[in-house]
């Protein structure tokens, strides 16, 4: 297991190296990328705000986005917060 940090986006890869013990056989590189781990869903109030309690003890940086699709009667919008670091 690995860690990547958010802003290590695009900078690298892991190199994975499949070998007989002569001679290389297959090589699959993995781009560096954060991943995308949903913290909960919520509902919009009247006024179209939104609230969720989100437990970042752990977490020493990151990036928060909130999103929107869209609907008959709303555009769709997105909302992001980079913390740390």
């Amino acid at each position: 297991m690995a860690r990547v940090a958010p802003e290590s986006l695009g900078s690298g890869y892991f190199s994975i190296i499949f070998s007989d013990g002569q001679a290389e056989l297959t090589r699959q590189l993995v781009p560096l990328a954060a991943a995308v781990v949903p913290l909960g869903t919520t509902i919009t109030d009247g006024g179209g705000r939104l609230e969720l309690e989100i437990d970042l003890v752990a977490v020493q940086s990151g990036v928060i986005r909130a999103e929107f699709a869209g609907s008959d009667l709303a555009w769709p919008v997105r909302a992001e917060m980079t913390f740390g670091r």
